[in-house]
């Protein structure tokens, strides 16, 4: 048996959204020409010879929800190695609610599910272009409606990258997170290229920005 304390694993390149820094919308792309998607039956015969401690799904390319039976990977992982810790990163556009409930079954205390929602419902889209809030709002309800009914009780959370057009609605987003119930997280936006898509630079270095949150945080909680 090969031992792998950790995996970052793309399964595929299909997306629905266009997000203006990922390379599937960047100018003259040479590297996507047709979708594709990693044979899950090979990959769960991969992993099931390994011995992995943690598996992150973040695909540079494609969100993991889109793969081919991402559920029946999950399961498969998880049964075979209950206690790795599964991260997977998603915006969580265009699945049912009911396909989110049966993802959520799968997960236990070991992991880790983040929506990528930079900014507030009102503003996320300017840079989740092609994202839907209703979807997204659908796949967090459904997950922390099952994750509520298990003792062994995966983490969910918001993950919010600052840009020029959100950071100034951060407690908005992260209130948003508290009424449904999941946790929050600060990104820097690492991609910014100068000569690029400079709009999106904040106007702050991004230490100042977090620190600003949370003394607002802590003040929010004391009243």
């Amino acid at each position: 048996m090969i031992d792998f304390t950790c995996l970052h694993v793309g399964l595929t390149n299909r997306c629905r959204l266009l997000c203006p820094e990922c390379t599937r919308t960047t100018p003259h792309n040479k590297y996507i020409h047709n979708m594709f998607d990693m044979d899950v039956e090979y990959f769960k015969e991969f992993l099931l010879g390994c011995n992995p401690e943690i598996i992150t799904f973040c695909g540079n390319w494609g969100d993991p929800i889109y793969s081919k039976d991402f559920i029946g990977l999950v399961r498969s992982i998880k049964q075979e190695h209950p206690t790795c810790q599964i991260i997977t990163h998603t915006n969580g556009s265009g699945k049912s609610a009911e396909w989110w409930e049966r993802l959520m079954a799968e997960f236990n205390e070991h992991d880790l599910l983040f929506f990528s929602i930079d900014g507030s419902p009102e503003n996320y889209m300017q840079y989740r272009v092609n994202s839907e809030w209703e979807d997204v709002e659908t796949a967090i309800k459904s997950c922390v409606k099952v994750n509520n009914t298990k003792i062994k009780k995966a983490r969910i959370k918001w993950k919010h990258i600052v840009f020029s057009f959100n950071e100034n609605t951060i407690m908005d987003a992260y209130e948003k997170s508290l009424e449904l119930g999941i946790g929050f997280e600060l990104q820097h936006a690492l991609v910014v290229v100068p000569g690029g898509n400079d709009w999106l630079a904040p106007s702050r270095p991004f230490e100042e920005i977090e620190h600003e949150f949370n003394q607002q945080k802590s003040k929010s909680v004391l009243r």
